[in-house]
């Protein structure tokens, strides 16, 4: 029986950024999306306070910065998903200290980094809205975007879409022995084939 084989990455060496600007506040629970050469950071949490910044890392230069982003931004909130599909970050639900969230926010980053072009819309979408929660997971499909799991009073195991051209929201019917019910998970997107793990 023949095996196939197992491209494997170079050895890996962890370094510790020296960066430079003003270092985010610590937190945990927050969201972080590459767009171009920019790391950009949403929300988080760190005693009992939950932030709504947008916070950049610049990876050409090794620099923070923060994002001033136009329109009114989402409430802080922890717990999270962001997902990046074009050049637009949707963010999804998570927990504001004393509700969970089911509302949608874009940030729209078209115009490039640090280009004081960044806005903040809730778009409107129609059909079926998930239930509130967090610690769920979104990935991109195309112009697609796939909602899997999480907590709202007990834990999740459905599959929610939202087409992004249509912003509508639907049920992703399923067959086959659907996962268990979990939060904290992940998930990753690979050749049309979404890879849930643990929680």
């Amino acid at each position: 029986m023949q095996q196939k084989s197992m491209q494997r990455f170079p050895t890996p060496q962890w370094r510790q950024v020296q960066a430079g600007g003003e270092l985010p506040r610590v937190r945990s629970g927050h969201t972080s999306t590459c767009l171009d050469d920019t790391v950009l950071i949403f929300g988080g949490g760190g005693d009992s306070v939950y932030f709504n910044d947008t916070i950049c890392f610049n990876t050409v230069d090794d620099q923070w910065y923060d994002l001033e982003v136009d329109g009114e931004p989402p409430c802080g909130r922890a717990y999270h998903s962001t997902v990046l599909i074009g050049s637009q970050l949707l963010i999804f639900g998570g927990w504001k200290g004393d509700q969970f969230l089911n509302d949608l926010y874009i940030l729209d980053g078209s115009s490039g980094y640090r280009n004081d072009k960044y806005s903040w819309t809730v778009p409107k979408t129609i059909g079926q809205t998930p239930s509130p929660r967090a610690y769920h997971t979104s990935s991109a499909a195309g112009s697609k975007m796939l909602v899997f799991g999480g907590w709202f009073m007990d834990f999740c195991n459905d599959l929610m879409v939202l087409d992004t051209e249509s912003f509508e929201w639907y049920v992703q019917p399923m067959s086959g022995p659907i996962p268990k019910a979990r939060a904290a998970h992940s998930a990753t997107l690979h050749n049309h084939r979404l890879f849930v793990f643990g929680g």
